[in-house]
């Protein structure tokens, strides 16, 4: 397998380099960032380089211990006994996910009903509101101002009633 050089350095040489750079500024970066930095992918690293790959999460992660599950962990280093906890639990999950799924349909209609209803207030407020107007003007053409000004007070009061009466209607 040939070795990819850049900068007349090899791929290993390329990681020690950036190894060393990394410690020397403390840097905790992730193995895919430390990758992007030495110019190589994530996957060359975990096939080629796993020890180097390891040691990377090592300085990132320092003295936090890093318990795999058995998904993460190679098919041959997983138990028959750690696959079938696993199943269980997965199945655990999905039983609670399809829970939790029927809970959120059912918030679903209901604020779908109300949007409709608000919508449907939203349209009628807005009907309210032109007939209040073209009143306004018509009454502002044949009354004085006070009084026109009495009857508008009089209108808002009905309206608000009037919306007062529907919300408990429905």
């Amino acid at each position: 397998m040939p070795k990819k050089i850049i900068n007349g350095k090899s791929t290993v040489e390329r990681i020690a380099e950036e190894w060393d750079r990394i410690r020397a500024e403390n840097l905790k970066l992730s193995v895919v960032d430390f990758c992007k930095r030495v110019g190589i992918s994530v996957s060359s690293l975990y096939h080629n380089y796993p020890e180097w790959a390891e040691q990377i999460r090592k300085w990132r992660d320092g003295e936090k211990i890093r318990v795999l599950s058995p998904m993460t962990k190679k098919r041959e280093k997983v138990s028959q006994a750690e696959a079938i906890q696993l199943v269980d639990k997965l199945r655990k999950e999905l039983i609670s996910l399809k829970s939790e799924n029927e809970k959120l349909k059912g918030e679903k209609e209901k604020l779908s009903k109300s949007v409709k209803k608000l919508e449907k207030q939203q349209k009628h407020n807005e009907v309210l509101r032109s007939v209040q107007m073209q009143l306004g003007n018509k009454l502002r053409k044949y009354l004085p101002n006070q009084k026109v000004n009495t009857i508008l007070i009089e209108l808002q009061e009905f309206e608000e009633n009037h919306l007062k009466l529907i919300e408990k209607v429905d």
